[in-house]
């Protein structure tokens, strides 16, 4: 690539660029959104007119380390787009050396594991011998929300997969629910005996 390109062309039309291209394989609308928002958020405002190949380790530490503890998951998300935004760079010709957003062996010398660093408050499960009074008392409801509810239960099935349902998925006769691959989490079409 000549060199002209390589210094004018900028970690922001790269983002860009890689988005564009990487859009048609993301499964939700949403995931495109969350990569714009993220980098817009916090990256572009120090590293979007830079030219991907200056992005060094000083600037990815500006970016990260104000929100490595008070948003370990944000950061981490945003840490992994910039590693691929200059991969993609890297693979363009536009940059050289090593990723100055990679984790291991990098990053992880000089920031602290997130695990250490926020630690996880699941919610409290219910007990299940509280489950059947449970399922009986919304069972009582006729609100819509109830009723989702206990059909998530009973199917075991992601909130999204039973809040996503169409009547086209449901073989009444048979008896079974068949969610399409689209909607799935891994990918592959599931089918639940209702």
């Amino acid at each position: 690539m000549e060199a002209a390109k390589v210094k004018a062309t900028n970690f922001k039309e790269v983002a860009a660029d890689y988005i564009s291209t990487h859009r048609a394989g993301w499964k939700n609308p949403k995931h495109t959104q969350q990569w714009e928002k993220t980098l817009a958020t916090y990256a572009f405002k120090i590293i979007g007119n830079l030219p991907a190949h200056q992005v060094g380790i000083e600037h990815v530490l500006k970016i990260l380390t104000p929100i490595w503890a008070k948003k370990p998951e944000t950061a981490n998300r945003l840490r992994n787009r910039i590693e691929l935004v200059l991969d993609a760079a890297k693979a363009r010709g536009l940059r050289d050396g090593e990723n100055p957003a990679r984790w291991r062996g990098h990053l992880d010398k000089l920031l602290p594991p997130r695990k250490k660093i926020h630690t996880v408050k699941h919610h409290p499960a219910m007990s299940w011998a509280e489950l059947p009074d449970f399922m009986v008392k919304i069972g009582e409801s006729e609100e819509l929300s109830f009723k989702a509810l206990r059909f998530t239960i009973l199917t075991a099935c992601r909130t999204s997969e039973v809040l996503g349902a169409t009547w086209g998925e449901v073989d009444l006769a048979a008896g079974v629910w068949t969610i399409p691959a689209s909607r799935m989490k891994a990918g592959r079409e599931h089918s639940v005996v209702v």
